[in-house]
C-alpha cells in the first residue's frame, strides 16, 4: 500500500468532515456538513463512490451501528478516518499551508472562487474550501499518526475585544445577483447585502421583522462590505466564535451608517417550543466536553435521501451537543414566519436528528399531504416537543437614527 497515497479535491473534504464529525460521520451528516461548510451539494452517490474508493486505498473504514425503525430495520454505516488517512490528509494540509502562508492578497482569489460561474485553477478552488472547513471548527493540525479525533484541546474563547482595522464599504453592481457572507482568515466580505441583514447578524436577531423603524432603502439598497483585522490580531481574531464575529458588525454600523438604536420587549405572534404531552424523546448529548465544539454544539443542514437514493428528499437537521435555545433559533429560520421561542425548561445539550417534507412549513399544521411530515409533526413526533403559537414578548431592535452610509 502506498504510505503517503495522493488525495483528490473531493477527498480531502469528504475527510475533514468525517473528522469534524467524529463518532457521528455517515453518509446524511457528511453531506450536510459539506453543504454547510462549503457551499457544495454532492449527491450521496458521488460521496458514496469516493469513500469506498478512499476504503480500497486504506484512508478509511466502515463500521455498521445498529438497526433503527425510522430506517425500514437498516443500519447506518458510520465512517472513521483511519490513521494511514490521517497522515495523507496531514501532508496534504502541510502543502496547502505554506501555499497559504504569507499571502496577504489571500481574499484576492478567494472572491472570484465565490462566483459560481467564474472558471478558476484548481489550487485556488480548493485553498477556498480548505479555508472554510478549518475556520468551521478543525483549527488545530492533523497530526500524522493522530488517533483520536477529539485529542485536541479547544481554543478558549477570546475576552480581549478587537475591532476591525479597515472598513470599506461599496454599493453592489447590480448586474451580479450573488450575495455571500464570507469569513476569511482576516476579516469577513459580505455581497449584495442590504443593512438590514447586516443588523440582523450585529445584534443576533432570527427575524428582519424583529427591526422597528428601518427606511426602506436598508431593504432594498445593496451594498458590498469587506472588513479586516489588523495583522497583529489574525490570530486572535481565528479564535473568536461566530457570534463575536458577528457582534464586530456593530461599530461598522455606528461608523459608516451612524447607526443608533434600542432593544425592546414588544407582544408579537411567536412559536414557543414547549414539552409535548408525553414527554420528550431527546437524547443527552455524548459530546465530549473536551471537543473543539463543545462549547456552541454542531448543526447541520441537509436533505435526506429518497427511498431509491438517487436525489435529496425531506430536509434533515442533524444536532450534536444543541441546547434548546439554538434549535429554537434554528427553527424560527426555517420559514415559520415567526420567531420559535424556547419555552422547554430543558437546560442540557442534547443530539437529534429531525426529518421534515420540504414544503411550505407555514402552511395549516393538519395539512395531510402525505409527502412527509411538516416540520410542526416532525417536531412533535421525532422530538418529543411541540410548536405552540401564541403571542407574548419578542425581543426587538427600534431604529433610533440610521443615514446612508459613507462609500470608499
Amino acid at each position: 500500500m502506498n504510505p503517503n497515497p495522493s488525495l483528490g479535491e473531493f477527498e480531502q473534504i469528504v475527510l475533514l468532515a468525517v473528522l469534524r464529525l467524529g463518532d457521528q460521520a455517515y453518509g446524511v451528516t457528511i453531506l450536510a456538513e459539506i453543504s454547510a461548510k462549503t457551499g457544495r451539494n454532492p449527491s450521496p452517490g458521488a460521496l458514496y463512490t469516493t469513500l469506498h474508493r478512499m476504503e480500497a486505498k486504506g484512508l478509511v473504514t466502515f463500521r455498521d451501528g445498529s438497526p433503527t425503525p425510522e430506517r425500514g430495520g437498516r443500519a447506518k454505516r458510520f465512517v472513521t478516518v483511519t490513521r494511514e488517512g490521517r497522515n495523507a490528509l496531514a501532508s496534504a494540509q502541510s502543502a496547502y499551508r505554506s501555499l497559504l502562508e504569507g499571502l496577504d492578497l489571500l481574499t484576492a482569489p478567494i472572491a472570484n472562487l465565490m462566483q459560481p460561474r467564474t472558471r478558476v485553477p484548481h489550487i485556488s478552488r480548493f485553498l477556498t474550501i480548505f479555508v472554510a472547513m478549518v475556520l468551521g471548527g478543525l483549527a488545530a493540525p492533523i497530526c500524522h499518526g493522530q488517533t483520536d479525533p477529539g485529542a485536541a484541546a479547544p481554543s478558549d474563547s477570546v475576552t480581549r475585544p478587537i475591532q476591525f482595522d479597515v472598513v470599506s464599504v461599496k454599493m453592489h453592481n447590480p448586474d451580479n445577483k450573488d450575495s455571500r457572507m464570507q469569513l476569511l482568515p482576516d476579516g469577513v466580505r459580505l455581497s449584495n447585502l442590504p443593512v438590514q441583514d447586516l443588523i440582523v447578524q450585529a445584534y443576533g436577531l432570527v427575524l428582519t421583522d424583529q427591526i422597528v423603524g428601518l427606511p426602506n432603502w436598508a431593504n432594498s439598497e445593496r451594498f458590498d462590505i469587506e472588513a479586516k483585522v489588523a495583522s497583529g490580531d489574525v490570530a486572535a481574531f481565528r479564535k473568536l466564535t461566530l457570534d463575536q464575529v458577528r457582534s464586530m458588525g456593530r461599530p461598522i454600523l455606528a461608523n459608516r451608517f451612524k447607526f443608533a438604536g434600542h432593544e425592546e420587549k414588544r407582544v408579537l405572534p411567536l412559536y414557543a417550543l414547549v414539552v409535548a404531552k408525553d414527554g420528550s424523546k431527546l437524547t443527552p448529548s455524548t459530546l465530549s466536553s473536551e471537543d473543539r465544539d463543545a462549547r456552541t454544539g454542531l448543526i447541520g443542514m441537509g436533505h435526506a435521501a429518497t427511498a431509491n437514493g438517487a436525489a435529496p428528499g425531506m430536509n434533515e437537521l442533524t444536532a450534536r451537543g444543541v441546547t434548546m435555545d439554538r434549535l429554537a433559533s434554528t427553527l424560527s429560520q426555517q420559514g415559520l414566519g415567526r420567531v420559535v421561542l424556547d419555552n422547554t425548561g430543558l437546560t442540557g445539550r442534547y443530539d437529534f436528528k429531525l426529518t421534515w417534507a420540504p414544503e411550505n412549513v407555514a402552511a395549516d399544521t393538519n395539512s395531510t399531504d402525505t409527502s412527509g411530515p411538516s416540520i410542526f409533526t416532525a417536531v412533535s413526533e421525532q422530538l418529543g416537543l411541540k410548536l405552540e403559537p401564541q403571542k407574548g414578548p419578542v425581543p426587538v431592535l427600534v431604529v433610533d437614527h440610521i443615514e446612508a452610509p459613507s462609500l470608499n
